[in-house]
Parts: structure tokens; sequence; C-alpha cells
């Protein structure tokens, strides 16, 4: 991971991790109390059981001088898509994870068994973690499915999720219920959504 402060005109290497990162993000708004907190989802989120897996998501709170991993029980063999900071609360997170499904000659991995990635939510900075996908109307995640999701800063309780094969879902709650929104080519795959 590399870290600029001058808006690309340089760049310097934080602490390596040593691991893949699918997504990074910094908390929105940063007050004094949550000043320099990064979020580092490991794995290379793809379907393709011949990238590195992740085992969980690194926090820095020093601007990515030094890292502690969070998730890493529950997170175990997924990587991450996504990682989406609430600007309402910066203590609720949502994580968007994949699982390989598949390697390079079409062999599933692991019998493709694991269905464990999907749409996680942290209420608490990321030091827990509760799946939502599969709960509130929102779909169970195929273990190759990417996710993006995205929070509206006019109304953080408004949440959008991409599911790679099963389209684009609306939550008006914070991730408690969820709507699928209808409109879109019955052939699209979704992969990012952006407010």
């Amino acid at each position: 991971m590399w870290k600029t402060t001058d808006r690309g005109a340089s760049w310097v290497a934080l602490a390596d991790p040593s691991t893949a990162i699918g997504t990074i993000a910094v908390v929105p708004n940063q007050q004094s109390a949550d000043l320099d907190v990064i979020y580092a989802g490991t794995g290379a989120a793809d379907t393709s059981c011949d990238n590195q897996s992740g085992h969980g998501i690194l926090k820095s709170t020093d601007g990515g001088e030094s890292w502690t991993e969070v998730g890493a029980d529950i997170f175990a063999g997924l990587s991450f898509s996504t990682i989406a900071v609430s600007p309402g609360d910066t203590s609720v997170l949502y994580a968007g994870t994949a699982h390989p499904d598949v390697d390079s000659s079409g062999v599933q991995c692991d019998g493709g068994a694991n269905n464990r990635a999907g749409l996680f939510k942290s209420m608490d900075g990321g030091a827990t973690w509760m799946m939502i996908s599969g709960s509130g109307g929102l779909p169970a995640a195929d273990p190759g499915s990417l996710i993006d999701v995205a929070i509206d800063a006019a109304n953080p309780s408004e949440v959008y999720a991409a599911l790679s094969a099963d389209g684009l879902w609306e939550s008006g709650d914070a991730g408690n219920t969820w709507t699928e929104l209808t409109g879109l080519p019955a052939d699209a795959s979704i992969t990012s959504v952006a407010i």
C-alpha cells in the first residue's frame, strides 16, 4: 500500500502487511477521535482460487504506520471487494466479500461449499461482524459473488448493495431490510455502485 499527502505528486510506502489487498477505506469526515483511521480488506477479490485469499481486515489508527487485524476468524479464506464506512457514524462499517469459485481450468475450489461470502456489517469499528446477506430480503451470496456498497452521505440509513449475479439492492434502514431495484436490463451484471 502507498500513501500520498500532496495529491499524488509523491508517494510513500506504508507498513507492508505482506498480503494481497482487495480494497481500502478511509474514514470520511474525520474528527479528532478517528483521525487517520484506515481499513484494508485483504485478499484478491475475484472468483479464481488461483489468487491469494484474505485473512481479515487490517485497521490502522495512525494513517497506515501500523496495523492490527480484525475479523480474522469470521473472514478466513474470504477476500474483500469493498469496505464502506458510514459518514453518519464512523463505527458502522459494511464489507463485501467473495470466495474463490473456480480455478483457471474451471475446477471448483473447496468443492464450492463455502457460502460465507456476502455482505457483512460491523457496528463497533470492525471489532465484531454479522453477515447480513441472506436476511432482510437480501439474497445469500454465491461463493464467487462480488459486492459493492455505497452509503448516502445525506442519509446514512440509505445503503445500496450491488451483487454481481443478483442485481442492485436498496436498504432504507441501515441494512436491516432490503428491496431489489428493478428496471435494469435482465442480462446486466452489476459490479459497482456509486451515489
